[in-house]
């Protein structure tokens, strides 16, 4: 079984560092970023080498800094 999460989490944290201003690509990546990371645990648990458990990361990662440079750009 495949992990449906992690791509789009990576892509909308890649999406993010260019419509970052937006909120809605950084907040997605957050969203999927963290059901992906959850689903990876749950592949890992079933001996799965290949969870996604990486791309989870990177993308629950851009989101979180994309998403505070947002908020700091719009309160400075």
């Amino acid at each position: 079984m495949k992990n449906k999460w992690a791509t789009p989490a990576l892509v909308l944290g890649v999406v993010s560092v260019f419509f970052g201003w937006l909120f809605l690509p950084p907040i997605f990546a957050i969203v999927f970023g963290s059901m992906g990371l959850n689903r990876s645990a749950v592949l890992a648990n079933d001996g799965q080498k290949k969870s996604g458990k990486g791309q989870s990361i990177a993308g629950l990662v851009l989101g979180i800094v994309y998403l505070l440079l947002s908020f700091y750009n719009l309160f400075r």
